[in-house]
């Protein structure tokens, strides 16, 4: 089979008929041609690049992509794959990383990671393998067809979906005190990291892995089960491997991680806190779970919970303090300190001639939490709700100055054969009542009355 290519030379057109290359490997030369993918470009005459097919001709040296990672050209596949890892991690766009920088990144470890196209990157540059996936069809004027980013986000081309470790729950009790202020905590917790030993490779070499034999590499095994008249096949993780598609020798197994490629490791995790988070507020650590290397590191869910505070109830940034008073506080004016959440001492009294009912609620505007997260100064209330504190029995003397004192009370027609009696202290009531709000009050009949006192 021949192809037929047009050389251009010094403004005329020479049509030549040049043999297939077919089966050539890609970085080798044939004469005036180089075959890189299914396009066949001229080299030139010149060994300086004179018509040549990239840019910088095939004697400079290129080295962006070896520089984006942070290794020489000469690096192994192991020291570039390492070196990855950590940059994109640094990187990483849900770490607060620049996302073209993360493109960058994970477009000079595609072309370095494969050995066909490092060659043409060291021979030719960015440009060689440019052409080498436009060549494939792969997108016109995209050297990476899919989108790079959407290997870790979803979406893209081929919308690959992004493999994650499991998310790790966990709380975070804070007091009244540490929510109004914000606080930091530590978050002390076992995670699983990659092995530093193999580098997450299981094994002391790539000598020692193999593929799996039982799976045949799928890391899943298919089994046919009898369901009465039909046949089920299930699928299930190859026990053989762990669903890894391929086993390590027990020689070559890696004596830190015995060929699980991570390792458990105690790890504290500083947590800021900020000023007026609520109770039952989810905070998400992207990327802090377990790592994996053939996985993306999950996230860990921190909830925080308020613990119980001795005097104040929380309601949304409300504060609530329930007070006893006195019988002589509640008719003669009260006064007493309340230390607050915010460290402050707040001296409370009523107002001159005030008297104090039973379960009334007060409030003191501003005095309770922050309103939000964002650092404003809003904040909530203070409801003070007060309950008097009846005395169980008083003297006759006091009884005759208080009557003296206080309003009297309506007269009763007393009947001549009453029967004085004095109720006495029951305890414990032996029933309850319940009141169906269907009778719309009608408490006066038999049936009524019969049907909502119950025994207990």
């Amino acid at each position: 089979m021949s192809a037929s290519t047009a050389i251009g030379y010094v403004g005329r057109i020479v049509r030549r008929t040049v043999p297939s290359e077919r089966g050539i490997p890609l970085h080798r030369r044939s004469g005036l041609f180089l075959r890189v993918g299914s396009v066949r470009r001229f080299q030139g005459f010149g060994g300086n690049g004179f018509g040549s097919a990239f840019p910088g001709g095939a004697g400079q040296r290129h080295t962006e992509y070896y520089d984006l990672l942070d290794v020489s050209p000469d690096a192994s596949e192991d020291e570039i794959k390492k070196s990855f890892r950590k940059k994109a991690m640094e990187h990483h766009p849900d770490r607060g990383g620049d996302i073209e920088k993360f493109k960058e990144i994970k477009a000079a470890y595609e072309t370095l990671s494969d050995e066909k196209k490092r060659q043409q990157y060291d021979q030719f540059g960015p440009e060689g393998v440019q052409d080498d996936n436009m060549g494939g069809n792969q997108g016109a004027g995209n050297p990476f067809s899919e989108d790079i980013f959407s290997q870790f986000f979803g979406g893209g081309a081929q919308q690959r979906t992004v493999r994650k470790t499991d998310t790790i729950h966990t709380r975070a009790e804070l007091t009244l005190e540490e929510i109004f202020g914000g606080t930091t905590k530590d978050l002390h917790f076992m995670k699983q990291v990659i092995c530093d030993s193999c580098d997450g490779l299981g094994a002391t070499s790539k000598k020692g892995i193999k593929h799996c034999h039982v799976c045949n590499g799928t890391g899943v095994v298919t089994q046919t089960r009898q369901m009465g008249p039909f046949m089920q096949q299930v699928q299930s993780e190859c026990t053989a491997c762990g669903g890894q598609g391929k086993t390590i020798s027990s020689e070559y197994k890696c004596g830190t991680c015995d060929g699980k490629k991570v390792v458990k490791k105690k790890k504290v995790l500083e947590v800021k806190i900020k000023a007026g988070v609520k109770h039952g507020t989810k905070l998400f650590l992207r990327g802090q779970a377990d790592q994996h290397p053939d996985m993306e590191p999950g996230d860990i869910v921190l909830t925080v919970l308020q613990k119980k505070h001795d005097l104040f109830t929380c309601t949304g940034s409300d504060l609530v303090y329930k007070h006893k008073l006195t019988l002589a506080e509640a008719l003669t004016g009260f006064k007493f300190p309340l230390n607050n959440v915010d460290g402050s001492t707040l001296v409370l009294e009523s107002s001159d001639g005030e008297v104090i009912s039973p379960g009334a609620l007060k409030v003191v505007p501003g005095a309770g939490m922050p309103k939000s997260s964002g650092g404003g100064s809003a904040r909530g209330d203070l409801y003070l709700m007060f309950d008097v504190v009846m005395p169980e029995s008083v003297t006759s003397e006091v009884a005759e100055k208080l009557s003296e004192l206080l309003p009297k009370p309506e007269t009763n027609h007393l009947p001549e054969d009453g029967i004085p009696t004095s109720p006495k202290h029951a305890g414990r009531v032996p029933f309850k009542l319940d009141l169906d709000e269907t009778d719309e009050g009608d408490f006066g009949s038999d049936e009524a009355n019969s049907s909502n006192c119950r025994q207990m």
